[in-house]
């Protein structure tokens, strides 16, 4: 994703528009004194320009930032912050102007912490401290209009591009109440919408919700009660565009059309990977032999053994996608157990005929359990300060050889191919159990300023993610300079990563949803 400002010019609007406010002698009397017009006199106090200067020791490029220059409320400002930590008590920097004027700056000295007023020259100047209030006063070229003008050097309060779960929340389970024992738990996906299945005893519910995952607004449930007239094994429920699949405890595979009605398909499989190109593939023993499968089977498909090395159960979530180098979809998992019984740290991939191995997590890094999740990072480019957006995997947790939990995630940026492990403030945060065999989706929700939409009483905050003032929008323009367009942004979309379940180290349901996001995604976007 690029960033893309709005540039303040000097018009002859906003000249005659401010023209009261630093001017206090009628337009007839100036052309009278000076034989210059209002809009040529206002014009020899507006700063045209504004960079910083180069300081490798703080940061890279800092003459790439861009400062919008706010005339009419005579605010300099970058609107989109510096990198979390930049220090900004001692910065230089080019101020220009419509002509030869005077040019005073008064700021706190970083040291003294004295008031400093200096004279500005494009040739010398003692650095100015950003941390506390800068103002800079022009004065007209006939030394007789000056103007006041507020410069801001704006910081990024928190890393920006890391997914801290600064703010992030979690709830019980969609059709559940908070301290109900949950038996077993499965959430899938079909359709953009999203099922939690769970089971409280011998009851079985349903809780889908009711909006599409990417139409943005607040999930909300409807809950129901499922009779599936055999036992369930929850764990194994996958779903693709046409139908839900579950086997039941005695390995029979089930299908239903809505996801309450079930029928037996006849078939017995070992395990479920998921969905791929509208059916859904699987293992199945034969003869002694663990066997790739599929149903439907689609036309011309061949069961085939599974390659040694592939996991046969306990893999993350099937991903399917398109890429640039096949022209079929290509499903991937991370993770699982062998038929010989190790764990395995291992990307596999399908592409609709093949199994092949694709990566492998950081050596000495096996889990069974992995949550798998498609996502975004962020790479800046320090030359000219633009953001773009990469598509990300996610591996997060999982349950090791010994049995012990993960508290550790993993991004790939090449869809499986290479892993690393993540920057420490993606990790997950302290206060956030550890899980194995949880379901990770993202879904986009809108958020709202200064606060977050309503209807999310039923969350629970850990934590708090203090953002810099300026990113709040004030609804009257004159008392922010972030409220600098016409129709401020009030509600924008922010997509968010849902962890739904899983199991606890003593291999307990957990009755639990997180969410959390890249900290940049729920800032409210520039105009």
């Amino acid at each position: 994703m690029t960033r893309r400002f709005i540039t303040y010019a000097v018009s002859a609007f906003v000249i005659t528009s401010g023209l009261s406010s630093c001017n206090d002698k009628s337009s007839d009397d100036l052309s009278t004194d000076t034989g210059m017009t209002a809009e040529t006199l206002y014009s020899s106090t507006a700063i045209t320009s504004f960079k910083l200067k180069d300081n490798s020791k703080v940061l890279t490029n800092l003459s790439g930032v861009f400062f919008t220059i706010d005339l009419n409320n005579a605010v300099i400002f970058n609107a989109d912050s510096l990198p979390y930590g930049t220090n900004v008590k001692k910065l230089l920097m080019n101020i220009g102007t419509a002509g030869d004027n005077k040019i005073e700056l008064t700021f706190i000295q970083a040291d003294s912490l004295k008031t400093a007023t200096v004279e500005y020259t494009t040739s010398s100047m003692d650095s100015v401290n950003f941390t506390k209030p800068v103002t800079v006063k022009v004065t007209s070229v006939n030394q007789s209009y000056t103007r006041e003008y507020s410069i801001k050097v704006n910081v990024h309060q928190v890393k920006s591009d890391s997914l801290t779960w600064g703010e992030f929340q979690y709830s019980a389970l969609p059709g559940t109440s908070e301290g109900e024992q949950i038996k077993s738990s499965a959430t899938v996906e079909k359709d953009g919408r999203l099922y939690c299945y769970t089971q409280s005893g011998t009851q079985y519910k349903r809780a889908d919700a009711k909006a599409n995952l990417a139409e943005g607004e607040q999930q909300s449930w409807t809950v129901n009660s499922v009779n599936f007239g055999f036992t369930p094994d929850l764990t194994s429920m996958r779903a693709s565009d046409d139908s839900f699949y579950v086997l039941s405890t005695d390995k029979k595979l089930y299908a239903s059309a809505d996801g309450l009605s079930w029928t037996a398909t006849g078939e017995s499989w070992d395990y479920i990977y998921g969905s791929y190109d509208n059916h859904i593939i699987g293992v199945k023993q034969d003869a002694g032999k663990y066997m790739h499968v599929a149903y439907p089977a689609p036309e011309g498909f061949v069961s085939t053994q599974i390659p040694a090395g592939c996991p046969i159960k306990g893999t993350s979530q099937l991903l399917s996608f398109k890429n640039e180098w096949s022209e079929k979809p290509l499903a991937i998992f991370v993770g699982g157990r062998k038929a010989d019984g190790q764990v395995s740290g291992e990307t596999w991939g399908y592409d609709g005929s093949t199994w092949a191995l694709l990566g492998n997590l950081p050596k000495g890094h096996a889990y069974e359990g992995v949550t798998l999740v498609p996502y975004f990072t962020f790479k800046t480019n320090s030359l000219t300060w633009t953001f773009t957006k990469q598509s990300t995997l996610f591996a997060i947790c999982g349950r090791n050889s010994d049995g012990y939990l993960s508290s550790r995630v993993y991004i790939s940026r090449d869809q499986g191919l290479n892993w690393h492990e993540a920057d420490e403030l993606m990790q997950l945060p302290s206060d956030m159990e550890k899980f194995s065999s949880a379901q990770g989706y993202v879904c986009t929700q809108y958020l709202n300023a200064p606060e977050e939409a309503a209807g999310q009483n039923a969350w629970k905050s850990v934590g708090t993610r203090e953002l810099p003032a300026w990113w709040v929008i004030n609804d009257d323009a004159t008392e922010s300079a972030a409220s600098r367009a016409v129709s401020p942004i009030t509600s924008w979309e922010c997509p968010y990563i849902y962890i739904f379940g899983g199991e606890n180290l003593s291999f307990e349901t957990r009755n639990q949803v997180w969410r959390g996001a890249i900290n940049r995604l729920t800032f409210k976007p520039l105009q």
